[in-house]
């Protein structure tokens, strides 16, 4: 009898212990969940979102990019090719063994309006964890110390010399943030919360362009217009209607053919209006030059349709692959030849003659 109660007691006892055990390991998982301060439901969400949708509200400027789009179209693949160079260390890719960028499948880039907040950089793609060791490589080669640190599920990398430079936070699957130490802790409250971010004005204006493989957005702060309207008065027009400019967007998609798109938002729709007519106007005379004839942009100039639609100016352009990619060519070429320093000393005044009569032109045989 003696020895069955004792068995009745050990099972309870076990039963106990495996309650005890199991509320522990209970509590100390809810710690570390509590402690990350990203669920996998938040985590989940803040991938799901856009670069944009990433970046805390208050920006000036807010660009996005997308790369994937960018790297297979005939007019911007060639210049994502090329390999990204890094000022005193060279090719990142060679440093590095990859460019962590060339990984990125969406790029969005942030101008906060705060003065001691220089950018903020959101960057999605396929995982790369290598980025950090990247990162430290390029301090080192810098001079400097790295130091790594663990926040909120992202491995932060920082030079120790300069606590006040940017940092890069890498993150699970592929998100990367890039920033000075107290905006990337804006864009991590971002990322970490389950509500959608960016920046309401900043939206809406996007959403008037409409998508692209690049997107820009411009909202001016009081301090910026309070600028625009002191050099506007300074070069004696005051009474442009640029001072009730409010901001602005452009969108460029990429297809068989380049859809170009722009939008400016003024105070009232009278500035708009005029707004229009001095663009026209300067969309006309830029035409005229003979830069654009020669390089053949006069007729793409014609083509822009501008318009108003309430308080705002809308820009509007259709433009075949192959005519633009041209017109750049031949701008890029002159560029080129601009760029080219003239030939200096006596022998530059006289060239001396020529010993054998120039090659004939030659014509193509019928």
């Amino acid at each position: 009898m003696e020895s069955r109660r004792r068995g009745v007691l050990d099972r309870r006892g076990i039963v106990l212990l495996v309650t005890l055990v199991a509320t522990m390991l209970g509590w100390i998982a809810f710690r570390r969940w509590e402690a990350r301060r990203v669920s996998p439901a938040h985590e989940a969400t803040a991938l799901a979102r856009r670069p944009f949708e990433s970046l805390p509200a208050g920006a000036v400027v807010v660009a996005e990019f997308d790369l994937a789009a960018l790297r297979s179209h005939p007019v911007t693949r060639d210049w994502l090719r090329e390999p990204r160079m890094v000022e005193g260390l060279g090719n990142i890719g060679v440093l590095c063994g990859a460019d962590p960028l060339d990984r990125v499948e969406r790029l969005a880039v942030a101008i906060p309006s705060a003065n001691d907040a220089g950018f903020g950089l959101v960057a999605s793609g396929a995982p790369q964890p290598e980025a950090a060791r990247c990162a430290e490589q390029v301090i080192e080669r810098r001079g400097g110390t790295p130091a790594r640190d663990v926040r909120e599920g992202f491995t932060l990398v920082r030079d120790s010399r300069a606590p006040d430079g940017a940092m890069l936070a890498v993150g699970p699957r592929g998100l990367l943030l890039l920033a000075e130490p107290s905006y990337l802790t804006e864009i991590m409250h971002v990322v970490a919360s389950p509500s959608s971010g960016g920046d309401a004005r900043h939206a809406a204006l996007r959403a008037a362009v409409g998508p692209g493989a690049v997107v820009v957005s411009v909202a001016l702060t009081s301090e910026l217009r309070a600028t625009l309207n002191d050099e506007l008065t300074k070069q004696h027009i005051a009474s442009s209607p640029f001072t009730t400019l409010d901001g602005g967007a452009a969108a460029l998609a990429l297809g068989e053919r380049l859809g170009f798109r722009a939008l400016l938002a003024f105070g009232d729709a009278d500035s708009a209006t005029a707004a229009r007519e001095l663009i026209r106007a300067q969309l006309q005379s830029q035409g005229t030059t003979p830069l654009a004839r020669l390089v053949g942009y006069a007729s793409m100039l014609e083509r822009v349709e501008v318009s108003t639609r309430g308080s705002a100016v809308e820009l509007e352009a259709d433009l075949a692959v192959e005519e633009f990619l041209g017109a750049l060519r031949r701008l890029v070429t002159l560029q080129r030849l601009a760029s080219q320093p003239a030939p200096s000393g006596p022998s530059s005044a006289v060239s001396p003659a020529p010993s054998a009569a120039p090659d004939a032109p030659r014509v193509p045989a019928n």
